[in-house]
């Protein structure tokens, strides 16, 4: 099989249609582009994530805690705490997980989440670390968003800048190849995409401004994310190819590795949609918290409409996501 998530329709054939729901407490469950499940528990509900890190090595201890917790965002819910289950290569060094247990435990103190508990293991059945987190936050019930609740003639905003992942995977992975094209000035446009892989402040201010739906962007990269929240809310679309952000170290790695970075992974970015009646709180807010947010399109009540408009006018259908371009650039 490809690399990478399961195509949609072979997950909703062979993984989803084989899950029941069995409890009254289930208020969100398991569907295409939903980041997490909750339980209710009170008035509050549990939001539960789980998330490998599978195509980084370096640096792979911080992206588990914040993809993880970025889920939990999307969800409008509060990390509280982690469980890490580390699968380790018989080659691998003590020292080597060692050095992930500290990255692990250096981002979760900045962010305020515990690791509670997981399990740790020696295997011959991977070949390179496998890192999966499992997150747990809070939210009260009435205040839980999910990516199925956009509505026609939403607007659609989306924080920071497309393939902010993928770009800092790539950076350090490819380091030794890239050490003499980058710039100083790519240098420090990087280490500030480094220090914005959290989406905990957009899903602040999405569950304040009162947001229809979130979605964090993860592999399939911005238009994947776009399909997806389309796809789970039975909508269409009409995107702004001009107003997505793409960072200048972006387009420096997508030039050098040939991939295009509105399909990379972009995990760090939150799409989100909203009134336009609530739009000028969502965005008050990002002014107050010093995110970068921009308004890249509408939803459409037409499913079979998804679609980016580009500067020339040209129209390109948002199809559903393919195997991130991450795989190939680390020629996995």
């Amino acid at each position: 099989m490809k690399e990478g998530k399961l195509d949609n329709e072979v997950l909703e054939h062979s993984v989803l249609s084989k899950i029941k729901l069995n409890s009254e407490d289930i208020l969100l469950g398991p569907g295409v582009g939903e980041d997490c499940g909750a339980i209710r528990f009170g008035s509050e509900a549990c939001v539960v994530t789980t998330d490998p890190i599978t195509g980084a090595t370096k640096g792979s201890g911080k992206l588990s805690v914040h993809v993880s917790c970025n889920d939990l965002a999307s969800s409008g819910a509060e990390p509280v705490a982690l469980t890490v289950t580390l699968l380790a290569p018989t080659h691998a060094a003590l020292e080597e997980i060692e050095a992930l247990m500290e990255e692990i435990a250096e981002a979760a103190a900045e962010i305020g989440v515990s690791v509670i508990g997981g399990h740790t293991e020696v295997t011959s059945a991977v070949t390179r670390m496998v890192l999966s987190v499992t997150a747990l936050g809070k939210v009260p019930v009435g205040e839980l968003i999910s990516t199925a609740g956009a509505k026609p003639g939403d607007w659609i905003y989306m924080s920071k800048s497309a393939a902010l992942e993928g770009t800092v995977i790539i950076a350090a992975e490819k380091s030794d190849q890239l050490e003499a094209l980058l710039s100083h000035e790519d240098q420090v446009e990087l280490e500030q995409l480094q220090q914005s892989l959290s989406v905990l402040k957009e899903g602040r201010m999405g569950r304040m401004a009162g947001v229809s739906a979130m979605h964090d962007v993860t592999e399939g990269g911005t238009l994947g994310a776009i399909w997806e929240v389309c796809e789970a809310s039975g909508t269409g679309c009409t995107i702004w190819g001009s107003e997505i952000v793409i960072a200048g170290i972006t387009k420096k790695l997508a030039d050098i590795f040939d991939f295009n970075p509105l399909n990379m992974i972009g995990s760090g970015s939150m799409l989100m949609t909203v009134s336009p009646d609530n739009a000028h709180i969502l965005e008050k807010e990002a002014v107050r918290q010093g995110v970068g947010l921009r308004r890249i399109g509408v939803i459409e009540p037409d499913p079979a409409q998804r679609r980016m408009i580009g500067e020339d006018v040209e129209i390109v259908t948002i199809g559903k996501p393919d195997v991130d371009p991450l795989y190939r650039v680390l020629g996995f």
